[in-house]
Parts: C-alpha cells; sequence; structure tokens
C-alpha cells in the first residue's frame, strides 16, 4: 500500500512507542496532531476536517510518507472522503482491527491444547467431599 507513514493522532507518543514494540518503527515517517479535542470533530464550528485535511497533506509533503494512520478512532469517519482529497490511504485501526478479528474467525481456528493452553493436570481432592450434600 505504502511504504512509509505518518502517525496522526493526539497520542502520537503512544504510537511511538507501539510502533517500536511490535517491529513496524521503521515504516514510520513521523507523527503529527492536528492538536484538536475529540468533541471538536463534532463541531462543525471547529472546521476539523480543514484542520485535519491540511495536517495530513503536510505530513504527504513535508514527510515524504505515502499514507496515514489515524491515531484516533473519532477520525474513522474521515477516512474515505479525505483519502479521496489528499490521494492517499488513509488507515483506521479500528477497522483493521474488526477485518483481521472476522478473518481469523471465519478459519475456525481453536486455542492450541499444547504448552501454556493445555489443560491442567487433575488435582486431587482432600477435605470436604465436592458433591453436592443431600
Amino acid at each position: 500500500m505504502a511504504s512509509g507513514f505518518n502517525l496522526t493522532g493526539s497520542t502520537v507518543g503512544t504510537a511511538w512507542h507501539l510502533a517500536e514494540r511490535y517491529g513496524t518503527r521503521c515504516f514510520c515517517k513521523n507523527g503529527r496532531a492536528a492538536d484538536l479535542p475529540v468533541l471538536d470533530l463534532e463541531d462543525p464550528a471547529k472546521n476539523a476536517r480543514a484542520l485535519i485535511r491540511d495536517e495530513w497533506l503536510r505530513a504527504l509533503h513535508e514527510d515524504r510518507c505515502e499514507s496515514i494512520v489515524l491515531g484516533c478512532a473519532g477520525m474513522s469517519d474521515l477516512c474515505r472522503p479525505l483519502s479521496d482529497e489528499i490521494g492517499a490511504p488513509v488507515v483506521d485501526g479500528v477497522a483493521v482491527a474488526v477485518k483481521l478479528a472476522e478473518s481469523l474467525a471465519t478459519l475456525s481456528l481453536r486455542t492450541s491444547k499444547l504448552g501454556y493452553w493445555a489443560t491442567p493436570p487433575a488435582k486431587p481432592e482432600c477435605g470436604l467431599s465436592s458433591g453436592p450434600s443431600r
């Protein structure tokens, strides 16, 4: 999809930490925040859409990234329209997580019964009877 991504949202610091933890840091060009509280996304007077679009355009040009990764689920409804406007993919992590969960569910995989997830050995009964009293 792209060779370089830009992280966006008010939690850029956390996004960098997670990118490092999961081995994707090398694909991230930069992290940016539009400095908008989530509730401002719903207020037309705050002009959030234009502010976010402008920040994403700066990310594409200044950071030379090729895609945007959202850092806030509150922006998810902006993905498609702003992706069309800026001419680059905008990735919504929530949508990606849901699709990953759906695809894993369709594979009908079950938890391994080996190692850590193995059924524990039976414990000997001691003390009072574990059966119901009469």
